[in-house]
């Protein structure tokens, strides 16, 4: 079959693996490919070769490429009984221990694989969905080996693939229960930043652009593009190594007004690629790649004031020779500059939903200062960059 990726191999596509396998940064925060810094921005595509033909998946991940992503998130199974666009299953019967091995289900992942590999995207794989699969008893000790063994000869030899365990249960034995906070996603960032030995910190799953809050509420509001925003930057200040969006419609590839789709669903996953909190991620991503944020680290010290509840709350994220500080509901900062001290700097106010950057003041040889985010039409949150 002829799809538009055969159309890239003209195209240079930027391909992190090839500046060196993605490891983990010598100080344990981070991700790096060789030496070059790897800021992960991830995009949730759940049921990406189930509910996609080979053209539309090429759309779709062409889309995330240019938008800035470079991880993709998808399951190879939701169900045992999983099928395809074109019909084609996985299994025989629902049957791990009969994979069917040369089918076309198995096909078309390899081309949606290869298709993301030509366009420089990682893929963030489950092997199955946890919560439908492993703890429903269809993948266990006993067929676990041999299905293993099928994808990772088949994909042993890919070098864009990022495994991962999980689908809404935990990747270990689910026996403990720990905190809930809520819609303070930071508090989950900065638990387990704080934890020995120091490993990289991602929020895998905030709540979604346009998914119900509550999820099974009908009745309850969205999450729209401002919520997203809020738990992007709240996240990544906190101190992760970057960030998984998602949007309700894309997350399951709705594609039917007719029927009814999960949490609420209301847009077309390919009007959903269009939608501002989505392409709003890359000003994060251009944000943090600005400096060298793989030696900056959670600052909330700097603040001089009330870091604040709820909504209320301000981050800051600081380096050497940057700092950075979040607002969602646009209160005045006020911070200590003394680690600048004899540097020259600048502030400018960052508008998260275009990225523009406008000057404010100098702020050389001061102590401290306090910066009054600006009012505007398009939302309340503000990004205080000092450089």
């Amino acid at each position: 079959m002829h799809t538009n990726a055969e159309s890239d191999k003209g195209n240079k596509y930027e391909k992190p693996w090839e500046n060196g396998s993605l490891r983990v940064t010598k100080n344990g925060r981070y991700f790096c490919c060789g030496d070059t810094p790897f800021f992960w921005m991830g995009d949730t595509a759940w049921l990406l070769f189930h509910q996609l033909t080979s053209r539309e998946a090429y759309c779709y991940l062409r889309g995330r490429k240019e938008l800035g992503y470079n991880v993709i998130l998808a399951d190879f199974l939701h169900t045992p009984e999983q099928i395809n666009m074109a019909g084609e299953s996985a299994l025989e019967e629902g049957d791990f221990l009969r994979i069917k091995r040369d089918g076309g289900f198995w096909k078309h992942v390899d081309q949606v694989i290869k298709m993301a590999e030509e366009l420089g995207l990682y893929m963030g794989l489950l092997p199955v969905w946890g919560s439908s699969i492993v703890a429903g008893g269809s993948l266990n000790d006993g067929n676990l080996d041999g299905y293993l063994d099928f994808i990772l000869d088949r994909y042993h030899d890919a070098p864009n693939l990022i495994w991962i365990v999980g689908g809404d249960v935990r990747g270990d034995d689910n026996s403990e229960k720990e905190g809930c906070f809520g819609e303070d996603c930071w508090r989950y960032v900065k638990r387990d930043y704080e934890k020995l030995p120091v490993k990289p910190v991602l929020d895998g799953e905030p709540s979604y652009e346009w998914v119900v809050q509550g999820l099974h509420d009908l009745t309850q509001p969205y999450w729209k593009a401002a919520d997203v925003r809020r738990y992007a930057y709240w996240d990544v200040f906190a101190g992760a190594a970057g960030h998984t969006y998602g949007h309700n419609s894309i997350m399951q590839f709705y594609r039917d007004l007719s029927q009814k789709g999960a949490f609420g669903a209301k847009y077309l996953w390919s009007d959903a690629i269009h939608h501002p909190g989505g392409a709003q991620m890359i000003h994060l991503k251009r944000l943090m790649e600005s400096v060298d944020y793989g030696n900056g680290r959670p600052a909330q010290e700097l603040l001089l004031m009330e870091e604040g509840l709820k909504y209320d709350y301000v981050s800051v994220f600081a380096g050497e020779d940057f700092l950075f500080a979040y607002t969602c509901t646009g209160r005045a900062i006020r911070l200590s500059l003394t680690n600048f001290k004899g540097k020259i700097k600048s502030a400018y106010w960052m508008d998260p939903v275009t990225g523009m950057q406008t000057f404010i003041c100098e702020v050389t040889g001061k102590e401290e200062a306090v910066f009054l985010p600006p009012e505007r039409e398009d939302g309340s949150d503000s990004v205080l960059v000092i450089r």
